[in-house]
């Protein structure tokens, strides 16, 4: 028995594909079981050799062969799911076994449809559970009764799958705003996968040796817009202003700064130039310098769009829970909500706008020891349900089909 991880997306040693493949490599061989992954065709050298991965795939979910504004969100959909079917289906005989479990942990529309036929044709005898995990907005909105295209798109594709025949194709979410989404397009029993995150803890003292000089406070990830990275100079320099004894650290990672982040970085170089408390570092971080500036941080800030984050989760949100940190999110959004369930310590953001988060940041140092205690105590319940050891555990129960 082997978990079979089939990744296109997974070409370098940076972001999620990365650290999920990594964690989840660790956490079978620790459960005793196999695991061998397919991943990008032109995955890292590097990476390949570390995760043992099996160059295959030529599209990520993230390409796309059409930028028609008409008709590319329909060709797009027809063209990469009828290239993963045929990439999948010229797989090696012995690359799925009937022990086997098939993992697809990134998943959105373009892909779906290609994956479900591919299932169908092997015959749900042919694999031990395919396990199919959609973490992006599927576009439906339930309360509002509206839809996008990506929700037709997803719908087209459920719809050519007999779910009720397949009781060993498992499709799971991340929130339970999803998983309603996700159950409505497909008239399947939608489950709600643990959320991933880093399982190290830091060495002893840590935290102690970084808090010197007063709190600090984390800007972790990409610089993308719905991040809150255009925000970013004024909220800094409010939260500079008002309280002086603060420190601020900011990732700026890209890969390739558009016009508006380009002024944004513009910014906070200038910033940081004039203001010693403030930290920049622009580009990716390897993995222990993540977590290093992760652990070192009293308070990691999220200053996302909670309209895109209502069904989108965030990995710096997981890692941080996990580490016992003080978060700030925005309000009614997923991260709210799993903040709230898990009893962490934080504050929410009303408004998506400078001075909204930079209030709720202040707020949070107000209250930081009392923020802190909470932390740490939703750190405990949060990794009993969540994780690499969890997820594995969560694949290995999944259910089996009856022949």
């Amino acid at each position: 028995m082997a978990l079979v991880v089939l990744d296109p997306s997974l070409r370098n040693h940076l972001g999620h594909h990365y650290n999920f493949n990594a964690h989840v490599i660790e956490a079978a061989a620790r459960a005793g079981v196999g695991c061998r992954i397919f991943g990008h065709r032109e995955v890292e050298r590097g990476v390949a050799e570390r995760l043992k991965v099996t160059p295959w795939f030529s599209r990520s979910i993230y390409d796309t062969v059409s930028v028609d504004s008409i008709a590319g969100d329909l060709e797009n959909f027809l063209a990469l799911n009828q290239l993963i079917e045929a990439e999948l289906a010229a797989l090696p005989p012995d690359a799925v076994g009937p022990d086997d479990t098939v993992v697809l942990h990134t998943l959105n529309h373009n892909q779906v449809k290609g994956v479900l036929d591919w299932l169908r044709g092997r015959g749900t005898g042919s694999f031990r559970a395919a396990h199919l995990l959609l973490p992006f907005d599927p576009g439906l909105d339930l309360a509002a009764q509206t839809f996008n295209t990506t929700a037709s798109l997803y719908r087209f594709a459920f719809r050519q799958f007999a779910f009720e025949r397949a009781s060993n194709v498992v499709i799971s979410a991340l929130t339970r705003h999803q998983a309603e989404q996700f159950a409505a397009l497909s008239g399947a029993a939608v489950r709600l996968h643990p959320m991933m995150f880093g399982e190290q803890d830091p060495p002893p003292g840590f935290g102690a040796a970084k808090r010197d000089g007063g709190p600090r406070i984390g800007f972790l990830g990409y610089t993308k817009a719905e991040k809150g990275f255009l925000l970013l100079p004024g909220v800094v320099e409010q939260v500079l202003g008002a309280h002086p004894q603060a420190r601020i650290y900011v990732q700026a990672s890209s890969f390739g700064f558009n016009e508006g982040e380009a002024r944004a970085l513009d910014a906070l170089q200038a910033l940081a130039r004039r203001e010693s408390r403030l930290t920049l570092q622009v580009g990716p971080l390897d993995h222990q310098g993540y977590f290093n500036e992760l652990w070192g941080s009293d308070m990691i800030v999220l200053p996302y769009d909670a309209r895109a984050y209502r069904s989108l989760t965030s990995g710096v949100f997981a890692d941080a829970i996990s580490a016992g940190k003080t978060v700030v999110v925005p309000a009614d959004s997923s991260l709210a909500w799993l903040l709230r369930d898990v009893g962490g310590g934080g504050e929410e953001f009303a408004d998506f706008t400078a001075s909204s988060i930079a209030a709720a940041i202040g707020r949070a140092l107000a209250d930081i020891d009392g923020h802190r205690a909470r932390a740490a105590s939703a750190a405990g319940r949060w990794r009993a349900n969540n994780g690499p050891a969890k997820t594995v555990e969560f694949y290995l129960r999944a259910p089996v089909a009856v022949s």
